[in-house]
């Protein structure tokens, strides 16, 4: 695979991500598609404030929304977090598409 069709693929695969708890944004970033069916996996910080980790994580107010570039935005929940706290060193969380 030559640098050309890295990129194409790349572009393919990663995700924009917006969160929002009732009316407030919580953050912005990016999410890489893992399978066909619309796993999105990201790092913690994208989905949660570090400062308020476990309640964000069960917020039911809490919507995430993901988009590939030539896709609309689509709300998304947490499927499974993977968190090492206090210093939050190896955290990814998994995105499923509701």
């Amino acid at each position: 695979m030559n640098s050309i069709e890295l990129c194409k693929l790349l572009k393919e695969v990663t995700h924009s991500i917006e969160v929002f708890s009732q009316d407030e944004h919580i953050s912005s970033g990016s999410a890489v598609a893992i399978k066909p069916d619309g796993r999105l996996l990201t790092a913690a910080h994208v989905v949660v404030r570090l400062s308020n980790v476990l309640d964000d994580l069960y917020d039911p107010n809490m919507r995430i929304f993901a988009r590939s570039p030539d896709q609309k935005y689509q709300q998304y929940k947490v499927g499974f977090a993977h968190l090492r706290l206090p210093q939050m060193s190896i955290c990814v969380i998994l995105l499923l598409s509701i």
